[in-house]
């Protein structure tokens, strides 16, 4: 499969279908893997507070459970939130967000509503977007003025620290 069309919505669906032809086992490999890396990716006994994503199943996305047990576990001090919760919360220190596809820019594509956009323009946290490596894409992704970008992309393969 080759995507053509360098638009959101044609790349959207280009790695969404990428993503949804995972099997359950390397969904779980690559999750797994991108949780070692997130472990350390920062000092959480500074860390009060996190946004973390449910995974969707369906869509094949970086399964975050794993690490919310290890938080839960390790990390006692740290208050998690979900999107359930609203995103009309407190400031927290950090925001764990899904990545369908993303640029060496820090710019990502989810799924198209701008929800995290837009909480994310008033907020002073950490952004993180956890991803599959394959979601890389190999040029720059057509961002809006009112896209907001990473501060650090985590995939299977590697740790993207953006400038």
């Amino acid at each position: 499969m080759t995507v053509h069309d360098s638009t959101k919505p044609a790349l959207r669906e280009y790695y969404s279908e990428m993503r949804r032809a995972l099997s359950h086992y390397q969904v779980e490999a690559a999750s797994l893997s991108v949780l070692s890396k997130l472990k350390t990716a920062l000092d959480w006994t500074k860390i009060k507070s996190v946004h973390v994503y449910q995974a969707i199943p369906r869509e094949n996305e970086i399964n975050t459970q794993k690490f919310q047990e290890w938080l839960t576990a390790n990390q006692s001090q740290i208050k998690i939130y979900h999107p359930e919760d609203s995103l009309d919360l407190p400031e927290v220190d950090v925001v764990i967000l899904p990545v369908i596809a993303f640029d060496e820019r820090g710019h990502r594509l989810g799924f198209g509503g701008g929800t995290y956009d837009k909480w994310l323009a008033s907020s002073r946290a950490i952004k993180i977007g956890l991803a599959y490596q394959f979601a890389r894409v190999p040029n720059t992704l057509p961002a809006e003025p009112h896209d907001q970008k990473l501060d650090l992309i985590i995939t299977d393969q590697r740790l993207h620290t953006i400038d």
